[in-house]
């Protein structure tokens, strides 16, 4: 759980899922916090449950699920960050009640792809350039004045001065170089909100990663190439 999360605070989500899922778990809760490494301490945990649930935005999604690639033990979602891009594109809902009947065991596990950036696991999207520099100057204070709002102010100021770079690209064998503004890998379309999509058919589990490079220094007549690899 991250408690930085306005949705729930810490006592009452455990008492909510005591009381939702009693007789069915034995409930382990974990506080998500900068300086505690919340991969280690799932990934130490996981194989003595049967479900891990994630309570958060994506960043502790990602976190989280990191932890268990390559495990059986199956993740469950229960959104409550600023963004929930990755719970709204696996098509999980916001209902707290709704999360606890699917643990109940009205659910659909499903496998899906992940990247490895070093040695950290990707499950929705990474970037360079704009983006990169997005996720860097939106703090988790000015999230949780703004919500959501934080990424469209931030975004905004940025947007129209950033700077064109040199890309270098590996993809299977193949090189490519280009300038542009920003370069995505997304293994999930949706950008800030559902249905605000960076590309057509990019899906969390057809076997492949989508790159996306925006070669135009803005906004106004920007131009996009995709490419895609295999996972």
């Amino acid at each position: 759980h991250n408690p930085s999360t306005r949705r729930f605070a810490t006592g009452e989500l455990e008492r909510f899922l005591r009381r939702e899922l009693a007789g069915l778990y034995d409930l382990h809760l974990l506080e998500t916090h900068p300086d505690r490494d919340i991969t280690a301490e799932v990934e130490a945990l996981a194989d003595d449950f049967s479900v891990v649930l994630a309570c958060g935005g994506d960043g502790t999604v990602n976190a989280v699920a990191s932890a268990l690639v390559g495990r059986p033990t199956p993740l469950a979602i229960l959104p409550g960050g600023t963004t929930n891009i990755i719970a709204q594109g696996l098509g999980i809902p916001g209902d707290p009640l709704a999360t606890c009947q699917m643990l109940r065991g009205d659910a659909l596990i499903v496998a899906i792809d992940v990247a490895r950036v070093g040695e950290h696991y990707l499950l929705h999207m990474g970037g360079a350039g704009y983006d990169a520099e997005l996720m860097a100057v939106t703090s988790r204070t000015h999230k949780r004045g703004f919500g959501l709002g934080a990424y469209i102010l931030f975004g905004a100021r940025g947007l129209f001065d950033q700077p064109v770079v040199n890309f270098t690209i590996r993809i299977d064998g193949r090189t490519i170089r280009e300038q542009g503004w920003m370069a995505l890998v997304a293994n999930g379309g949706d950008v800030i909100a559902r249905g605000v999509r960076v590309g057509p058919n990019i899906s969390f589990n057809d076997g492949e990663l989508d790159l996306v490079l925006f070669t135009a220094p803005g906004p106004v007549g920007s131009g996009s190439r995709s490419g895609r690899a295999a996972s």
